[in-house]
């Protein structure tokens, strides 16, 4: 005889996924970054020297110089919502005087970026994975020619997509951020002449003091990157709690002693007094079957709030019928690749067993397991046929008591 509970959860509806699910997945990617500053302000006091051929209301611009590497470490704690490390190696941006009628070099720095951002991940289980972020920066100039440039920390935002499996293994990323960037900078520069015009930087031994003044001035760079990486994770979802032992499922009544009756069980036999008549039942009168209905979105592992709802009231009766214990099985209809099916289905079911524990079920009562699209119900020819495939079921396994 081997009755069993069943809770079957059917899904329906299109959707991209949604925010609850936790995960820890982890990537960590390595590449090269371009800055391109747009460079702006830090106009020149009247009484500095100005090279020949800059022209009236010079200003110091900054300019492109060049590929560094660049990585960063994000921690996915959700199915979309992501936290961003990222630091480059120091960019090398140029500074040039322009005026009216000409530019020249004014010197070179060089600054670090590191940033943490918040990220959103749009379509989390795809191939292809778009992502946005933002969050805050601080920069470090480490050099800078004729003077010292400020370290300021700021805003940055950005986007980005990731190319490869959605759950483990390498990928391809490309990705911009903007870099609100308008420090303080301290510059030295000899003081105007008449009738004399060297150039201003550096002063020339023997020329008027130097003459140090602060301004501030944009760089405000875009960072553009390519990189490659690999993502930790859920590659093959798996079982998370060992089978129970059928021994464990419920203690059999000792066999009675020659002259003695035999000992109370643990358990009354009418632990379920409201069973119906010819419904089969477990050793404590409990029945062996009963269909809870739930709702996933389709392509989905997240529960609906009517869901929850019908899981709470299924949760209240195994924590009052604690002996029970059994296995939660995943399935999927035949859409889609089998290996993102039986994925799917794993994560289906491992959804619904956190969701009880989480109401205060016991983990060691329940096992996971997927079995993708490979055990159909129904005909997944039709609409119907494959809603009806979507589904998890729990099976009990203390209801084969042995025979006495």
């Amino acid at each position: 005889m081997n009755p069993k509970v069943k809770v079957v959860v059917l899904s329906a509806a299109l959707s991209l996924g949604s925010v609850t699910g936790a995960r820890a997945d982890w990537i960590v990617r390595a590449g090269a970054a371009w800055a391109e500053p747009e460079g702006n302000g830090l106009t020149l006091p009247s009484n500095i020297a100005v090279p020949a051929g800059i022209g009236a209301n010079p200003e110091i611009d900054a300019q492109h110089a060049g590929p560094e590497i660049a990585g960063d470490i994000t921690w996915l704690f959700t199915r979309n919502l992501g936290l961003e490390f990222w630091i480059n190696a120091p960019f090398q941006t140029a500074l040039r005087l322009k005026g009216s009628t000409g530019s020249d070099n004014f010197g070179n720095t060089r600054y670090m970026s590191p940033m943490l951002n918040l990220q959103w991940h749009f379509v989390p289980d795809g191939n292809v994975r778009p992502y946005i972020g933002a969050g805050v920066h601080h920069t470090n100039f480490s050099y800078a020619a004729y003077g010292h440039i400020d370290d300021e920390t700021n805003w940055t935002a950005g986007a980005g997509i990731d190319f490869g499996p959605p759950h483990h293994g390498w990928l391809l990323n490309i990705y911009a951020k903007y870099l609100a960037l308008h420090p303080d900078g301290t510059f030295s520069a000899r003081s105007f002449i008449p009738g004399i015009s060297p150039p201003m930087f550096p002063p020339p031994p023997g020329a008027s003091p130097p003459v140090s003044f602060t301004n501030s001035f944009g760089i405000n760079p875009w960072v553009f990157g390519i990189s490659v990486g690999w993502r930790f994770g859920h590659a093959e979802p798996v079982a998370i709690a060992a089978p129970v032992a059928a021994a464990a499922a419920e203690p059999a009544a000792a066999p009675a002693p020659a002259v003695e009756p035999a000992p109370v069980p643990e358990k009354p036999p009418s632990a379920c007094p409201d069973t119906p008549p010819g419904v089969r039942v477990g050793p404590m009168g409990c029945p062996c079957e009963m269909t809870v209905q739930l709702q996933f979105k389709f392509d989905s592992a997240d529960l609906t709030e009517e869901d929850q709802q019908r899981l709470d009231k299924a949760a209240e009766t195994l924590k009052r019928l604690h002996w029970v214990s059994g296995t939660i099985e995943g399935h999927t209809d035949s859409t889609g690749a089998p290996e993102y099916n039986q994925r799917l289905s794993e994560r289906r079911a491992t959804t619904v067993r956190d969701y009880l524990i989480s109401k205060g079920v016991g983990d060691e009562r329940m096992k996971v397991v997927g079995y993708g699209e490979t055990q159909p119900v129904a005909d997944n020819a039709s609409a119907e046929g494959r809603a009806q495939n979507r589904r998890v079921v729990m099976r009990r396994t203390d209801c084969d008591a042995p025979k006495q």
